[in-house]
């Protein structure tokens, strides 16, 4: 895909992924360039009490809708465990040395992943029928309770 494509998809969902997600009250900007280490994406939540992120996507690195639609929901998911960000700061200041400052981000970080790895497979899995399913507008909040709108 290419960046004009890329661009016109999260465009097109993001409001949609937002609120089926319950991420509306964050201030959510996307860059769109290259990552250092070639990973697809990237997440700074820098203001987690002012619920701001920017999420970097990395197109060259994005091979089709698929992929780009794990990759921002696998960004997303990481905004629902924000909260945590904010005990690693407390955690973090508590830390006398270089080292266990860096072993507490290390921790964190397998950590968030792993807790990000859960959240996916239970869209995947039990939330929703898949993944293209949550990501298209299209689909209606009465299709994701049974049809009959219950919950």
């Amino acid at each position: 895909m290419d960046k004009s494509e890329v661009r016109k998809w999260i465009s097109d969902r993001i409001r949609f992924l937002r609120y089926r997600m319950q991420l509306q009250e964050w201030d959510l900007r996307f860059v769109y360039s290259h990552i250092e280490d070639d990973a697809k994406a990237e997440i700074d939540v820098g203001l987690v009490k002012q619920k701001q992120a920017t999420i970097t996507i990395n197109v060259e690195e994005i091979d089709d809708e698929a992929d780009l639609q794990q990759t921002v929901v696998h960004e997303l998911c990481h905004l629902l465990h924000a909260d945590f960000r904010l005990a690693h700061e407390q955690a973090w200041i508590a830390c006398s040395d270089q080292v266990t400052k860096d072993m507490v981000d290390k921790a964190f970080d397998f950590g968030c992943e792993r807790m990000v790895a859960a959240t996916m497979r239970m869209i995947r899995h039990g939330l929703c029928r898949d993944l293209e399913w949550l990501c298209h507008p299209d689909n209606h909040a009465q299709e994701a309770c049974g049809g009959d709108g219950s919950e």
